[in-house]
């Protein structure tokens, strides 16, 4: 899947599911897969989510097999990400998406690129529909 598939997908099925089931009040949050790159340079929080689980996998279940691996991944939902952590996470998009579109999906200052020359733009298209950023 390249990016213009994956827009035509949102675009052809994704925005129709907004409105008939959350009537346009709904949030899109992706993770780091280049067909869905965003412009921000801080981490989403799904990424977050997924660099907490690998940290807890590798430091404290240490799996050895399938099965080790599938009983740490459950041992991690039911100890480690706790509805205070995934509210957390979920707080911070609210900030993120705020700068974002205050600086028209540019990297800000508040990620780390304090001029002109040092703001990269991605080529795919930027997904910016269902967001509420109040």
């Amino acid at each position: 899947m390249n990016s213009e598939l994956y827009c035509r997908i949102i675009e052809d099925f994704y925005i129709l599911f907004l409105k008939n089931v959350y009537n346009n009040n709904a949030r899109i949050v992706q993770d780091n897969d280049p067909k869905h790159t965003s412009k921000e340079s801080r981490p989403q929080s799904i990424e977050k989510v997924w660099h907490q689980l690998k940290h807890y996998l590798r430091t404290e279940y240490k799996p050895v097999s399938k099965d080790t691996l599938i009983a740490g991944i459950r041992q991690f939902w039911k100890t480690c990400m706790t509805v205070d952590q995934c509210c957390r996470y979920i707080g911070q998009i609210h900030k993120a998406m705020k700068i974002v579109c205050d600086v028209n999906g540019e990297h800000s200052a508040e990620d780390g690129c304090h001029s002109k020359h040092e703001t990269t733009k991605y080529t795919t298209a930027p997904i910016g529909f269902g967001v509420q950023t109040n």
